[in-house]
């Protein structure tokens, strides 16, 4: 592990930082009726002004194995407002719109969003 010392001030104390990377946003999808995860094959686009991102879920056609607890994680140490669309074959989409992800001492602090999906009648 790398640590580095990240105080901006003088009066502050030498705070330790890592420098691994936090994501802003970290999104965990449900099925509204059952409560189970069903974060395989779904999608998740981060939106900020002009920047776009999508995290794309793994697959779960083989060889790819998908782990349903495992959630989507984006927008690393970026801050910012966003927009999240969370999409699923067979469900409704859903879109958050102002999605604040703030700096921290030494990294964004984490917004962490539990969505339930509905099915697509």
């Amino acid at each position: 592990m790398i640590l580095s010392s990240c105080a901006e001030k003088e009066n502050e104390k030498d705070i330790v930082c890592t420098w691994d990377l936090r994501a802003g946003i970290v999104v965990n999808v449900f099925d509204e009726v059952s409560l189970e995860p069903i974060s395989c094959d779904a999608n998740l686009v981060i939106r900020e002004d002009f920047a776009y991102e999508e995290v794309i879920e793994r697959k779960t056609e083989e060889p790819t194995y998908c782990d349903t607890t495992w959630g989507f994680a984006g927008a690393y140490e970026r801050q910012g407002t966003y927009e999240l669309i969370i999409s699923k074959p067979g469900y409704q989409s859903v879109l958050l719109s102002n999605v604040e992800v703030k700096a921290g001492t030494c990294h964004v602090n984490t917004v962490t969003k539990e969505i339930y999906l509905e099915y697509d009648l």
